[in-house]
C-alpha cells in the first residue's frame, strides 16, 4: 500500500535491484570492513551528533563498491527520465551498518544554503538500497525497525507531528527520491541493518 502511495509523490521504487546473491555478498564485506560512526554536515561543518544520527559507516575495498556502483550506473537513465533532469554522476555510495538503537532523524541530504557544504549543494537525488530483510522477531540476517520513512510529502509539517509514511523494505530493492524531500529512519529495534546510500549530482 505504502508503495503505491510514494509512487504517487514521485519516488522511485525498484524492488529487486540486487539479488538475493549480490546482497549477501555485500553484507559479508560491509562485516569484515572496518568502520566508523557516521556524522552529519551543519553550516558547512562535518560533525558527530549522535542525537541526530547513530550508525557506521563501513570502508568497503573497491570490488565491492563496484557490486553496487555498476547496477546505479546501468539505472542512471531510468532515473533521469523519471525525475526529467540529467546527471553528472553520483557521489561515492556509503556503505552503513545500523546496530539496535541506531536511527537518523529526519532530514534532508541537500540544502540550497549558501553556508551549507558543496557536497549537500550538489546533491540532487537520493537512492537507498536495502541489503537485508526485516522481521518481527529476531532471526538471524536479518533487522526489525529501521524503517525509511518520508515526511511532508501531502503537505503540513509531518515532521513535527512524527507522522510519516513509510517505504516497505525488501532486500535488494531501491528507492529513489529528491534530496530535498525530508526522510529518517526509525531505531532499529533488534538486529542490524544493512544499506548503500548515494546521491545523483
Amino acid at each position: 500500500m505504502h508503495d503505491a502511495l510514494l509512487a504517487r509523490f514521485g519516488i522511485l521504487i525498484r524492488h529487486g535491484f540486487l539479488d538475493p546473491e549480490t546482497c549477501a555478498r555485500v553484507r559479508e564485506n560491509v562485516q569484515r570492513a572496518s568502520s566508523f560512526a557516521a556524522r552529519v554536515e551543519g553550516s558547512g561543518k562535518v560533525a558527530l551528533d549522535t542525537e541526530r544520527r547513530r550508525s557506521r559507516i563501513a570502508q568497503v575495498d573497491d570490488e565491492t563498491a563496484d557490486l553496487v556502483a555498476e547496477p546505479l550506473r546501468a539505472l542512471t537513465p531510468t532515473l533521469e527520465e523519471h525525475f526529467e533532469t540529467t546527471f553528472s554522476g553520483f557521489q561515492d555510495p556509503e556503505f552503513l551498518v545500523y546496530g539496535e538503537g541506531d536511527f537518523f532523524r529526519p532530514h534532508t541530504d541537500s540544502s540550497p544554503l549558501e553556508e551549507a557544504a558543496d557536497f549537500r549543494r550538489e546533491r540532487r537525488v537520493s537512492t537507498v538500497v536495502i541489503l537485508n530483510p526485516t522481521s518481527e522477531e529476531p532471526q538471524p540476517g536479518t533487522y526489525g525497525g529501521g524503517a525509511l520513512t518520508f515526511y511532508g510529502l501531502m503537505g503540513g509539517d509531518e515532521r513535527a507531528a512524527g507522522v510519516g509514511m513509510a517505504f516497505e523494505a525488501r532486500e535488494g530493492s531501491l528507492v529513489a527520491f529528491r534530496s530535498e524531500v525530508v526522510h529518517g529512519v526509525a531505531p532499529v529495534t533488534h538486529g542490524e541493518r544493512y544499506s548503500v546510500t548515494t546521491w545523483f549530482v
